[in-house]
């Protein structure tokens, strides 16, 4: 109570003393608070233990900055994806005293270099003004000109740098890439727009931050800005901002009507139908969604009319919560990582505060945090979030769903908590971001996604491009060694109800000349069935690829150390290790253990004489993470594969598989049966009752 009684002071003294000597000298404009936002976090301040330690972050970080002397780093700013180990695949851990040695966290080691050099400097860059607007923002709470004073200090000199940055360079930017200029500028922008009114800068110096730095900035931007992209939703938000800071309508009207790449022109097409963002990755989803709150915020706080466009939002985050598993982890198709739905704590703030009535948003919320909500804090929720959250927490998905713009094919068991959970991928391509993993499965069991996708690395390393980025890494089938062409799937059928259900979608433009249908089902006595039909005029090289968490074990078949030349080269076939190969014509069963309780079996049925099937180590994500794969081998014209995966917690359910004519007969121990086929390209299932 003391804590709350002295802010309270601070506070209530502040305003009375800006309010003395004179308020402002020009009415400030208003991008991401208004007046009324900046009173409700007053008294959220004083009423709510969530918004005390959400300003008390703020206000620590910036009273680091009051008296801090500021240096500016010399040489080129670089980029995100090269600030990785290159032996580990850790995003390395920044030191502002330490310009050339960067630390993973992973092998606890120090990594050297320039690249990591030049993004140090952008770091450093971005850190300056997120110190800006912490202090600004403090500025805005308690009226304490001492902090718009070094807000000021910081800015201006900033502009001037920028200026001699810039000048002669092609393109004209601070930063390594046009992104990165948006992404830095939204908080440069935050903080000018508070301290705007505070007396601190005179007219000249509001002329050297407009004319100097931010109009360049804002006009840069704007040439690049022309396609439907995440990229471009950034680029948006910032031409936006910059034009309501400096009252230009011009630059207002480019962000949100252009008709070639505007705010409504993304909101329209860069949406899919089902909500998913167009590049069909849940880590570009949220990422484009950041963007978006960079527009919506500021348009609403202007009276833009986007009533049309926050339909479209409402729909973006519904979309995670319909496809998550039940530990509500995301599938991670394409570039980016899924990651946590419950992580995603920002952008459901967002959510709820957009859309009070829907109670998933806020049951989302009260997930993450817990009953207590002792770790709800952050800038955002003190100035737009919800004052209370539902007691109810949101609970996972129950029913399979099939969206059908992004070709994402969700099946759920109903076996309660830790039911099995799986995804196909049959949707479009992605764009540059893409990954060429047409029909790749996710399952998910026993707590965990087991069988995930592992989604992407740093870009600049180079196990993104000779794994991350090639069919092999994915739980596809890999036709003559090659990764698959860019394309997209196609629906079969779906059955998302029963107590067996399916997805079935084709791959025909993946590999030129072959023909490829995929069918899962889902079993709701917890296995599941894949069944995969390859039909050429040549005879081609089918490699059938599962991998999984956890330790190999493969019983069944003898195996032995198979030659890199026999295993092949390039498009990923480079970087397994310790690769095994053998033949059997009896059923092949691998196990992967996950601890000492739960393991992930898969059964492999002999179809049409002899199995070959090739055991190996694979990266995970990060690469120095393990992840044993298996690889069933044909050589023909036309292959068929049938594997049967089963998470077992305790006793496997399953006694035996079979394939005779074409057909998968599943045999439990408690004496159920059931027949699997996919004839004509139709899915059926018959059975399912013991046989006396």
């Amino acid at each position: 109570m003391a804590a709350t009684r002295r802010l309270v002071g601070k506070v209530v003294i502040g305003i009375f003393l800006f309010a003395l000597l004179g308020g402002a000298h020009g009415s400030r404009p208003m991008v991401f608070l208004t007046e009324g936002q900046i009173k409700t976090a007053r008294k959220r301040i004083v009423n709510y233990d969530w918004a005390r330690r959400s300003y008390d972050s703020i206000e620590r970080s910036a009273r680091t900055w009051l008296n801090k002397r500021l240096d500016f780093p010399e040489g080129p700013t670089g980029w995100y994806h090269d600030y990785f180990c290159p032996e580990h695949g850790f995003f390395l851990r920044y030191n502002e005293q330490k310009p050339h040695e960067h630390y993973c966290p992973a092998g606890e080691h120090y990594v050297r270099g320039e690249k990591l050099d030049a993004y140090w400097r952008a770091i450093t860059l971005r850190r300056i003004v997120d110190g800006a607007r912490d202090l600004a923002t403090v500025y805005a709470i308690e009226r304490d000109r001492k902090f718009a004073r070094a807000a000021g200090k910081m800015l201006l000199p900033f502009a001037d740098y920028y200026g001699k940055y810039v000048q002669g360079r092609k393109p004209p930017r601070l930063m390594w890439q046009t992104l990165d200029e948006a992404t830095y500028i939204l908080h440069a922008v935050a903080a000018y727009e508070l301290i705007y009114d505070s007396e601190v800068l005179s007219e000249e110096h509001r002329r050297r931050i407009e004319e100097k730095w931010l109009k360049p900035t804002a006009e840069f931007i704007k040439s690049q800005t022309r396609v439907i992209h995440n990229i471009h939703c950034w680029q948006n938000s910032a031409v936006l901002c910059i034009g309501l800071v400096l009252g230009d309508k011009s630059l207002v009207d480019f962000a949100i009507e252009n008709p070639r790449s505007g705010f409504r022109r993304q909101m329209a097409e860069g949406v899919l139908d089902d909500g998913l963002w167009r590049e069909c990755s849940f880590g570009y989803h949220f990422y484009t969604i950041s963007a978006l709150e960079n527009t919506i915020i500021p348009a609403m706080n202007n009276g833009i009319d986007i009533s049309a466009e926050l339909a479209t939002a409402r729909k973006m985050f519904m979309a995670p919560i319909l496809c998550a598993d039940g530990q509500f982890e995301l599938p991670s198709p394409n570039d980016g990582r899924g990651g946590v739905l419950t992580r995603h704590t920002r952008a459901y703030e967002l959510a709820y505060f957009l859309f009070p009535d829907e109670e998933k948003f806020g049951g989302l919320l009260r997930r993450a945090y817990g009953a207590s909500t002792t770790r709800r804090s952050g800038r955002d929720i003190l100035f737009y979030g919800a004052e209370k959250l539902p007691k109810k927490a949101l609970q996972p998905e129950r029913a399979s769903v099939n969206l059908t713009d992004s070709g994402l094919g969700i099946l759920r068991s109903s076996r309660g908590r830790d039911s099995t959970y799986i995804a196909m991928d049959y949707g479009p391509h992605g764009g540059g971001h893409g990954h060429p993993d047409k029909l790749n499965v996710i399952l998910s069991g026993l707590g965990q996604m087991f069988s995930p996708d592992l989604g992407s690395a740093g870009y600049g390393l180079k196990v993104h491009r000779s794994w991350y980025k090639q069919s092999l890494s994915h739980n596809v089938v890999v036709v003559d060694r090659k990764s698959q062409k860019a394309s997209a799937g196609k629906l079969v059928d779906f059955r998302g109800t029963g107590d067996v259900k399916w997805v079935s979608a084709r791959a025909d433009e993946a590999y030129p000349g072959v023909r490829w249908q995929r069918t899962v089902f889902l079993c709701d006595d917890g296995y599941a069935v894949i069944a995969d039909s390859l039909q050429s005029e040549k005879e081609h090289l089918f490699d059938w690829v599962y991998h999984c968490l956890g330790e190999l074990d493969v019983a069944g078949v003898k195996m032995e150390v198979m030659s890199r030349e026999r295993f092949g080269a390039g498009a990923g076939y480079d970087v397994p290790k310790d690769v095994r190969a053998g033949s059997t014509r009896k059923e092949v069963v691998a196990t992967w253990q996950l601890d000492r309780t739960r393991r992930v079996l898969l059964r492999i049925p002999p179809v049409g004489g002899t199995n070959e099937v090739i055991s190996a180590i694979a990266p995970g994500n990060p690469s120095m993470i393990e992840m044993p794969m298996i690889v069933q081998r044909k050589k023909q014209k036309t292959a068929d594969f049938w594997a049967v995966i089963e998470p077992v917690k305790g006793k496997s359910r399953i006694s035996r598989t079979v394939v005779s004519d074409g057909k998968l007969t599943v045999e439990q121990i408690d004496r159920k049966r059931r027949t699997y086929s996919v004839e004509g390209g139709h899915p059926a299932v018959a059975g399912g009752l013991s046989i006396q």
